[in-house]
């Protein structure tokens, strides 16, 4: 392509400087000669002028139609990373979206997961406090006073729990047991402390299992402070002072103090024949080898009764 130009241009030159050279040579000789020249090279010019000339057309043509074919293809390039520069930051935005509607939906499947945890833990520490509370409950079936005055205070509630203990043992308890259970619930119902000490005795010779044993044991820890309470509310100061001990010893649950206890209340406070009778039965009933004794001496009693002879119902002063 730079050789057509050349090429042109120097014709062009040429051409220019025969028609500088014509002006100056004015002369019939020259022009003669010039014109010879002329009409010899017009001959010969015109076909290689117009050869030149569509040479430089094509020439032309082609590198317009390079250009807007380069211009074109620039064009589309510029479209083809626009569009992608677009394409790029829709996905982007897309994925932008989707990642922001996973977070959320992450959040909220976390935040419910919580609530529900934090339901289910709720309610597994208010069933472990209503299992507490219950087991609480059932294992204060034996009274804590310790003494006459708390007797007096807590009588309701002690005869309470040894009404629901009677209630629960006797589900499972024989028929003898269960007569025995009826009459002792009766005796501490009514105040009958004689009747329900009795029937104790009588509920434990009658060797229930050791599983039932359990819970007899509380109903006699019960019945032994509730009757030793009531039957000496209103013993002296020095009466009161054994018969406190006593209960101590029955709330500690050692079997020999227990024994010991109540043998100092018979052998150490002037008793009545109801007071002896509940003292006898009690001290039976945690030892078997006094309980025959304990039976004697109610059978004296209840004898007695029968001929007509009035216990003696006034309480040690």
């Amino acid at each position: 392509m730079k050789n057509w130009i050349l090429f042109l241009a120097a014709a062009s030159l040429v051409l220019s400087g025969c028609g500088e050279d014509k002006k100056k040579e004015t002369t019939p000789a020259s022009q003669s000669a010039q014109t010879t020249a002329a009409n010899t090279a017009s001959s010969d010019t015109p076909g290689a002028l117009d050869a030149a000339k569509q040479t430089g057309q094509q020439i032309a043509d082609q590198a317009k139609e390079t250009y807007n074919q380069t211009k074109e293809q620039a064009k589309a390039t510029a479209d083809e990373v626009k569009q992608q520069v677009k394409d790029a930051a829709s996905q982007t935005s897309e994925q932008a979206k989707a990642a922001v509607t996973d977070a959320k939906t992450q959040a909220k499947a976390s935040i419910d997961d919580a609530k529900t945890q934090g339901k289910q833990a709720l309610a597994d520490l208010k069933e472990q406090a209503k299992a507490s509370l219950a087991a609480s409950t059932a294992s204060k079936t034996t009274t804590s006073a310790t003494s006459i005055d708390d007797v007096k205070a807590e009588s309701a509630a002690i005869v309470k729990q040894i009404t629901d203990a009677a209630t629960k043992l006797s589900s499972s308890s024989s028929d003898t047991i269960k007569e025995q259970l009826g009459k002792l619930t009766s005796g501490v119902q009514s105040g009958n402390d004689t009747e329900a000490t009795g029937a104790l005795q009588k509920i434990i010779a009658a060797k229930p299992s050791d599983s039932q044993m359990e819970m007899v044991s509380e109903i006699r820890s019960n019945v032994a402070v509730l009757a030793l309470g009531r039957s000496f509310e209103d013993a002296d100061s020095a009466a009161t002072g054994v018969v406190n001990k006593a209960i101590t010893a029955i709330k500690g649950g050692n079997t020999t103090e227990i024994v010991s206890s109540l043998q100092q209340v018979g052998s150490q406070v002037k008793l009545t024949d109801p007071q002896k009778e509940i003292v006898s039965s009690l001290a039976g009933s945690w030892n078997s080898k006094l309980a025959s004794a304990s039976e004697s001496v109610n059978k004296a009693l209840e004898a007695a009764k029968s001929l007509g002879l009035q216990p003696s119902s006034d309480s040690a002063k």
